[in-house]
């Protein structure tokens, strides 16, 4: 399908299929050029972007798509095309990274966003559904809790003078998400972890996962750090420590990387991906703030060395010359692990890892910038993949260019609806939150 004028591409979200001309790299390609005005603009441009692409099309108060997407669900009437839980969740994160930088500019839309999600709300599970709450609905996910706590504790740190009475009930929202629902994913048998969902008929449900477990124990110290406590005892910093520590004990591989989780039946799941290694590093590092413990803070850093090995398994091993490889998965994910570094940056007294880490964070934001930003429809928005060759035929030929390789295209569905190329919400709220990010920690 092709589509002409840059009004239509921006709103529809598809560029043309019409064949392209790549322009010619420089000999030592990749070009790592970052954007003119720094990356916390580059973050408030494609902010804005993105909520003016996805926030209450139809009028139904939630993130929705012009077209389907493999975020979306087929709804109809306002909710049509919206956007499931984890992506809206990441949407709500970017606004946050943005007023945690510029106090007083977000915090409207975060309070409107957080309203908005209230229809995702389970009232007698008092959790969240992975899709708008209706009668029946069983079907939510530990690890999308887990996240809606993260969100809103660092929602309540941003907004905290800019909007201090929404402000109190982020945190008091996140806590009785915590207190009231998240803790009941821990399974205390003889493979530990949270599981993934409560669904009794989602395929994995009651798989143990790094993505459900990691993110508990980050947003147990994030309650900690702001003086909540669980409401039937204790304290979330110990309830973290022993989620964290289950994960480095059974799922930091050889090559010191975190695998997925286990399976149900205790089959080890060894996929490592950029997220399990980032958000069990930033929990660690979390950790060890809040209670002095330098075995966290020493695992924390094995675990940041191994993710910037450029021979190990979170870059795209597919290419020959290490020099010109990247972290292999989506954009989605790599915000997760950038945010663990550059938390690791800041706690390590290890001058040599901070230099490293700020390198490598800042080669791959440029990266994104120059190679994952559309060139073809010019609206400002980001595919999802890292590998350029899971995109498109566009993307593949500067692949090659890239690397002086050639292998063929394999395109990854998500990026697409039928033949049609799709711009997703959690693709460009996660590259907005990776540039937030790098123009806070690492300068412009």
């Amino acid at each position: 399908m092709t589509v002409t004028g840059g009004t239509a591409l921006a709103s529809a979200g598809v560029h043309s299929s019409a064949p392209v001309t790549v322009p010619a790299l420089a000999a030592d390609a990749p070009n790592l050029n970052h954007p003119a005005a720094g990356y916390a603009q580059a973050g408030a441009d494609l902010t804005s972007t993105y909520m003016q692409a996805f926030w209450n099309r139809a009028g139904g108060n939630i993130f929705s798509a012009p077209t389907p997407t493999a975020e979306t669900v087929p709804s109809s009437g306002n909710s049509s095309n919206g956007y499931t839980l984890w992506p809206s969740l990441l949407g709500l994160h970017g606004l946050v990274e943005g007023e945690r930088q510029r106090p007083g500019a977000y915090s409207y839309w975060i309070w409107q966003v957080y309203s908005g999600l209230g229809q995702y709300w389970n009232a007698d599970w008092h959790g969240y559904m992975a899709w708008k709450m209706f009668p029946g609905n069983d079907d939510s996910y530990y690890d999308d809790n887990a996240w809606v706590v993260i969100t809103l504790v660092e929602a309540y740190e941003a907004t905290r003078t800019s909007d201090p009475a929404h402000a109190a009930m982020y945190l008091g929202r996140a806590n009785e998400v915590m207190s009231q629902y998240e803790v009941h994913g821990w399974n205390s048998d003889s493979i530990g972890g949270v599981r993934w969902g409560t669904s009794a008929t989602a395929a994995g449900a009651t798989d143990r996962t790094t993505s459900a477990t990691a993110g508990a124990a980050l947003a147990a110290f994030l309650l900690h750090r702001n003086g909540q406590r669980p409401t039937w005892g204790g304290t979330w910093l110990d309830w973290g420590a022993g989620a964290v520590k289950w994960i480095v004990r059974r799922l930091c591989d050889s090559d010191g990387l975190i695998m997925d989780g286990f399976k149900d039946n205790g089959e080890v799941m060894r996929t490592k991906w950029t997220y399990n290694t980032g958000v069990t590093m930033r929990a660690l590092v979390e950790h060890y703030r809040e209670s002095g413990d330098r075995t966290s803070l020493t695992a924390a850093e094995s675990l940041g060395r191994a993710a910037l090995d450029h021979n190990g398994g979170l870059f795209d091993n597919s290419v020959n010359d290490s020099s010109k490889r990247f972290w292999w998965d989506g954009v989605y994910f790599v915000h997760y692990l950038v945010d663990g570094l550059l938390r690791l940056r800041e706690a390590t007294g290890d001058a040599a890892l901070r230099s490293s880490i700020a390198a490598e964070v800042r080669r791959e934001a440029a990266y994104t910038y120059n190679y994952l930003r559309d060139q073809q429809s010019g609206d400002g928005m980001y595919w999802r993949n890292m590998r350029l060759w899971r995109i498109g035929p566009y993307q593949l030929q500067v692949w090659q260019q890239i690397t002086g390789q050639t292998r063929g295209l394999s395109q990854d569905p998500s990026e697409m609806n039928g033949s049609q190329y799709v711009k997703t919400l959690l693709a460009n709220a996660g590259v907005a939150r990776l540039f937030w990010q790098v123009g806070a920690s690492t300068g412009p």
